[in-house]
């Protein structure tokens, strides 16, 4: 009895092991090709933080804040990655005086959609985005969960001007979730490749 259980273990663990590998005709392991979209990201950028404010109904920008980040690529351009010590925080939030993050991108070849993982230290929340580029070649990621805001809902739209430059703007819906409110903007702009 010992050995049978012993053998469907084994075969069970084989045949997960085969689940996890994608055997589709023309598979190739490794960095999805849509990734090469994302690799003009790679390098050390100075980040502007703007806050959106009304003033007779016109869109204002103002600067709240600076920081810097530095993108690399892991598992050879299979995902980007950035980090960034991030942005202070006024007035200081039990004892924290600024929100460092962290992120991920990734493309699902399953699911054809980009990913995108958000994390800081601030709230200790793994937030989870996922889209595509628009008809604007704006890459537009709509957040899969928002445990903090429960009548809200958030996405991210990156608007890439070039390859020394590029926006990451925040938006939030209203009560009603029928209105998209820009919320912040972050401007990055290239210092080093």
């Amino acid at each position: 009895m010992k050995h049978l259980s012993l053998i469907f273990l084994i075969s069970l663990h084989l045949l997960i092991a085969k689940a996890q590998v994608d055997y589709t005709p023309n598979f190739t392991a490794g960095k999805p090709q849509e990734m090469t979209k994302l690799e003009f990201m790679k390098g050390q950028w100075r980040i502007e933080l703007f806050q959106e404010t009304k003033k007779s109904n016109q869109e204002v920008w103002k600067l709240w804040a600076q920081s810097s980040s530095e993108i690399t690529s892991i598992y050879d351009g299979t995902f980007i990655q950035e980090f960034s010590k991030g942005f202070p925080i006024e007035p200081k939030h039990e004892g924290f005086d600024r929100r460092e993050y962290f992120a991920n991108f990734s493309f699902d070849r399953h699911k054809k959609v980009y990913r995108f993982t958000y994390h800081d230290n601030l709230t200790g929340l793994l937030s989870i985005f996922e889209g595509n580029f628009n008809a604007q070649g704006h890459l537009s990621l709509q957040m899969l969960a928002n445990p903090l805001h429960k009548v809200s809902e958030t996405s991210i739209e990156i608007i890439i001007h070039s390859k020394e430059e590029f926006e990451l703007i925040w938006y939030n819906t209203n009560s009603n979730k029928n209105i998209w409110n820009k919320n912040i903007k972050m401007v990055y702009k290239k210092t080093k490749y």
